[in-house]
């Protein structure tokens, strides 16, 4: 008799920030949503107040996640991110501004995203800069990196890449919610699938013994 609610819907796959965060952790984005962002005002008393009330509700839901200046930054970035994308929805219907491409709109998404998750996971704000300079091809020296192509790490990110944008997720494979997909990407029971989540199971109880650090352990 539970009910759980769908808590992810392909968030990477969004076009702009907004639909990020409608797609990204659902329930946490209606809690902030309800307890935060409401509570405070809304948009029920300007565009100001209504800016504001976006990015303290950002900060927070960062802090929420633990009491590290990383997370105080990845909510600070993604409430910057949410100015910005509703300043541009509101310069689209004022100025009569074309949108982004489709695909131009969702890599720009993502590849914020991505920024905003390396102070998430770095262990300081030093660690996260150094990474993100990296990213960019440049060491924190400013000299540029080894020309080398790691084969083993770009055939990752590309079978990354087809799994995040290009096959369905779970609600869409067992077409729940109505919502509907091919039919070689339905899911229907079978003696094979049962094995192989059999075998899968088996993996994941023989690995309960390898001690895994709790992500939210600063909290």
């Amino acid at each position: 008799g539970v009910i759980l609610p769908f808590n992810f819907n392909s968030p990477y796959k969004a076009e702009n920030i907004i639909e990020f965060w409608r797609r990204w952790h659902m329930t946490l984005s209606r809690f902030l949503r309800d307890y935060l962002y409401i509570p405070l005002g809304g948009n029920r008393k300007g565009q100001v107040r209504r800016y504001v009330n976006l990015l303290v509700t950002m900060v927070l839901g960062g802090l929420w996640h633990g009491a590290g200046w990383g997370f105080v930054v990845w909510g600070t970035l993604h409430g910057v991110y949410l100015l910005v994308n509703h300043a541009f929805r509101w310069a689209m219907n004022a100025f009569k501004l074309q949108p982004l491409s489709r695909p131009l709109a969702r890599a720009l998404t993502f590849m914020s995203v991505v920024c905003a998750w390396v102070f998430f996971r770095a262990d300081s704000i030093h660690t996260a800069t150094a990474m993100l300079a990296t990213m960019t091809g440049r060491t924190t020296s400013g000299s540029t990196g080894p020309g080398l192509v790691d084969v083993v790490g770009w055939s990752g990110l590309v079978t990354a890449t087809i799994v995040v944008w290009a096959l369905p997720n779970s609600q869409e494979w067992v077409l729940a919610n109505g919502a509907q997909v091919g039919a070689w990407r339905s899911w229907r029971p079978s003696v094979a699938y049962a094995v192989g989540m059999a075998f899968v199971a088996g993996l994941a109880v023989l690995s309960m013994s390898q001690v895994s650090e709790f992500l939210y352990f600063q909290f």
